[in-house]
């Protein structure tokens, strides 16, 4: 014997159905989109960095230009030579906070953006999926004096991390 429902049970679950797909849709919608500027983030990685627990030292240095506009570089120190440098921007773009890094020997020289995917206090999290490595930049403020910097991604098909714990250096 079938279950019987009576029309007023099924009209109310087809309902139920259609209201939680569409609110998954909407997720799914918000979750593929950059989101807007919100410049009260970008002050936290102002000043010097320091990374010295590798077997090089590696740096970023951040300045404040403007409202939602930072400009900094990274850079490997080997003894007292520089052994890679990296020009980095963060500014808005059509409305959205994007992260600029510039690789002279990379890319062809060419600036490759990452938007802004998420934020929220002492973080920031940039993405660009069609990039080779990374497709994601997170950074992530522990105090006042440590930042963690991860990039991530597929490369060579398989999942990679790279974490840099940066201590604030002298100004």
């Amino acid at each position: 014997m079938g279950l019987i429902i009576s029309p007023y049970i099924y009209a109310q679950t087809r309902t139920m159905r259609k209201l939680i797909l569409f609110n998954l849709c909407l997720l799914s919608l918000a979750a593929c989109n950059t989101i807007p500027a919100d410049p009260t983030e970008l002050d936290i990685l102002v000043g010097k960095w320091e990374d010295v627990s590798k077997q090089n030292d590696q740096y970023e240095e951040w300045e404040m230009i403007g409202p939602n506009h930072l400009r900094g570089k990274g850079y490997v120190m080997a003894h007292s030579d520089t052994v890679f440098i990296e020009h980095l921007e963060i500014k808005e773009v059509d409305g959205v906070l994007t992260y600029e890094a510039q690789v002279p020997s990379q890319n062809k020289g060419q600036s490759i953006q990452f938007q802004l995917k998420s934020q929220s206090e002492g973080g920031l999290v940039f993405e660009n999926m069609n990039h080779d490595f990374p497709q994601r930049i997170i950074y992530s403020v522990a105090s006042e004096t440590k930042l963690i910097a991860i990039i991530e991604g597929i490369s060579e098909g398989e999942y990679k991390e790279v974490i840099f714990s940066f201590n604030r250096g002298k100004q």
